[in-house]
């Protein structure tokens, strides 16, 4: 799980801060613990909010 805070001002959209996210999850490896330990179902999942607004993105 990766959180963003997305501002309107910095960023160009929701999508693109959180497909920044995803990527950061797999560029840093988040899973490759559970991976290790046999784990194959693993959801991953990249959440972008602003104030009380919240936007969520998942893969598997």
């Amino acid at each position: 799980m990766e959180l963003k805070r997305y501002d309107p001002v910095y960023d160009k959209s929701v999508e693109s801060v959180l497909y920044s996210a995803l990527q950061q999850i797999e560029y840093k490896q988040y899973a490759a613990t559970l991976q290790t330990a046999g784990v194959t179902d693993i959801l991953k999942m990249a959440i972008t909010f602003d104030g009380k607004q919240v936007w969520v993105k998942m893969t598997e």
